[in-house]
């Protein structure tokens, strides 16, 4: 299968394919037809750069200008996983995959997958997530199906992302280093290796890392983010409301009510909070929910990532 989606790529086809942090949906990185049809499946606005996928260190010389001892520092202790880091890039590189900026996200995937059917291509894949633009992000194959059946050229089968969260952004081409996205390498592991600074309260202009402009995560029913201090009193006015509730809840306890049509509990533990999320959602798709009531994290560790994820799925960032 993974031969077949390499031939399909070599034709110039698109192929969506599962990673360690969510399904990408990729094209050869120099055939710009192919990422536009990238863009076309996804409906994606071309101002949202997308990520450069690489197997190995001579794929990143490929699209990558130079790179800082401290990026390198980095990409010792992280790579390959969940951490993409921006770089200026190669003259070479279309400026379609880049939203016409003079940077490149680059990642190197760390998943069985996703790295053959890269080195089995012998060039980088630029890669957006497996769904249409605006929509939760795929972490299943199943999700991946429904979004994309009919619409890429293959859809690689595997097992559902361990991290269910996209991978972490850092800008490496000012200094001290900025975190573009938060995901699964959290901002307090970065800072052991290198400084890196937080990320901007708001986008503004043009954006060097994917999820920070446009509508995303969003299903098609109400993300309600509730504090521990809010849960009770909102999950109260939903039923009261006569909503049918689907809840996601970290620690707090869930009331059996007939308005509560399913639920997740997460125990306190936010890697599985975040690897579940997106599937999740689309779970209360499947339900025909009103309200996906989801218990707020903290903002520190891994809970930054999963706090980003549900404020842009609520609608509020």
């Amino acid at each position: 299968m993974i031969e077949k989606a390499v031939r399909i790529l070599r034709r110039g086809g698109v192929v969506a394919f599962p990673t360690e942090t969510v399904y990408g949906l990729g094209a050869r990185v120099f055939d710009e037809s192919a990422i536009r049809k990238v863009f076309k499946v996804k409906g994606r606005p071309g101002d949202n750069p997308l990520i450069v996928h690489i197997s190995d260190m001579k794929q990143l010389e490929l699209v990558a200008g130079s790179v800082p001892d401290r990026a390198k520092r980095l990409i010792k202790h992280f790579w390959p996983g969940p951490l993409t880091l921006v770089f200026h890039k190669k003259k070479s590189v279309p400026d379609l995959v880049t939203a016409g900026l003079p940077t490149v996200a680059v990642r190197m995937p760390n998943h069985a997958v996703a790295k053959r059917m890269i080195r089995l291509l012998g060039e980088p894949v630029a890669a957006p997530s497996a769904n249409i633009s605006g929509r939760p992000s795929a972490t299943t194959f199943e999700s991946a199906r429904q979004e994309l059946e009919g619409k890429a050229d293959m859809i690689l089968k595997g097992e559902p992302s361990r991290y269910g969260l996209e991978s972490t952004v850092v800008d490496c081409t000012v200094s001290p280093f900025r975190l573009l996205r938060p995901g699964s390498v959290t901002l307090e592991q970065l800072n052991k290796i290198v400084k890196v600074r937080p990320m901007a309260s708001k986008a503004k202009g043009a954006q060097k890392s994917p999820g920070l402009k446009h509508k995303h995560y969003q299903p098609n029913c109400e993300v309600l983010p509730l504090s521990g201090a809010e849960w009770k009193k909102g999950l109260i006015k939903l039923i009261k409301a006569g909503k049918k509730i689907g809840v996601l809840s970290l620690k707090a306890p869930v009331p059996k009510d007939p308005h509560i049509v399913f639920s997740e509990k997460f125990r306190g533990r936010e890697s599985q909070y975040a690897k579940k999320l997106y599937s999740s959602f689309y779970r209360a798709e499947k339900e025909h929910v009103d309200v996906l009531a989801v218990q707020s994290t903290g903002k520190t560790g891994l809970g930054l990532a999963i706090m980003d994820r549900i404020t842009r799925a609520g609608g509020k960032a």
